[in-house]
């Protein structure tokens, strides 16, 4: 990441299927949530990796996916979930019904954010929520008494919750485009693009500031650097708007690499991501960009 200049780290550090990192206020989180006993980060190791970055002039911008892509949470605090999605096939989403879900998600944020990441954004997912959790009874019954009608307004509900936590803590949100197309989150978030890039116009033009990861997901295998290289986060969008589109993020997801195959995978396609965002528009001819990934590929092999 040095080497390309790649100057934020975007840590998605819990998912349905581990949650691996220490907690000093909630142990128990890892303890019944990791993959494995050996899958784990302990708190020393989350700040060394933290002050690594630091030292090479890279942020560390963790992410808490909620309030889906959260199972792992539910092995050892299963009352702040949705009861309608408690089997174990279902992903499962928190659930905003119960007072005791923003109380334990603002301890637990405060745990880590207070003592071990110190950067002034904090990501909360807000990606791909199973709708049909919050359904049950007692969720309907809340809804009504809330004056919330469906689905997206729990969401939207939820959503600023979430951020306006995020903002007690000190810290700015940056949400999945989910949460734009189907809630109202407050304008000082940040929406991460990832479905289609016609999406960026509409964000900026709503106002909010705008990050671009859709074409440069790094996991889609058969994506080639060219296809890459040809992305920009300013593509298309307004002049009296480009203020807004703060620049772009390539994505590694863990379903397709191991560790033995993941540096591979990500470089030098990485790279080519990163030369379009630190370059001028017009600086988009991927042959004259080869040679230069040629001469990128063996920085850092021993």
């Amino acid at each position: 990441m040095q080497y390309a200049k790649l100057n934020v780290l975007h840590w998605h550090l819990t998912e349905d299927q581990s949650f691996p990192m220490a907690s000093r206020s909630f142990p128990e989180l890892p303890q019944h949530g990791a993959y494995s006993d050996q899958e784990q980060y302990t708190w020393q190791e989350i700040s060394d990796v933290v002050q690594y970055a630091r030292d090479r002039g890279i942020r560390v911008i963790p992410e808490f996916d909620m309030p889906g892509h959260s199972s792992s949470w539910r092995n050892s605090h299963p009352e702040v979930f949705a009861e309608g999605c408690l089997s174990e096939s279902s992903r499962g989403a928190f659930d905003p019904a119960n007072p005791a879900t923003f109380t334990f998600l603002l301890a637990a944020l405060q745990d880590w954010t207070s003592g071990m990441f110190v950067d002034g954004f904090v990501h909360l997912g807000s990606d791909e929520v199973p709708s049909d959790c919050w359904n049950n009874t007692k969720d309907l019954t809340w809804m009504k008494s809330q004056g919330l009608a469906n689905f997206t307004e729990v969401f939207d509900y939820f959503v600023n919750h979430m951020v306006s936590m995020a903002k007690k803590l000190g810290k700015q949100t940056i949400l999945w485009d989910e949460a734009f197309m189907s809630a109202k989150p407050p304008k000082e978030a940040v929406i991460q693009n990832w479905h289609d890039s016609k999406l960026m116009q509409q964000i900026v033009d709503a106002g909010y500031r705008a990050l671009l990861s859709n074409g440069w997901y790094l996991d889609h295998l058969t994506t080639t650097w060219q296809s890459m290289y040809a992305m920009d986060p300013q593509f298309n969008i307004s002049s009296d708007k480009a203020h807004l589109v703060l620049g772009g993020e390539g994505c590694m997801w863990g379903e397709t690499v191991d560790p033995s195959d993941m540096e591979a995978t990500v470089w030098p396609r990485a790279a080519a991501i990163a030369e379009r965002l630190w370059s001028a528009p017009g600086v988009n001819s991927t042959e004259a960009a080869e040679p230069r990934l040629l001469a990128f590929r063996p920085r850092g092999q021993p």
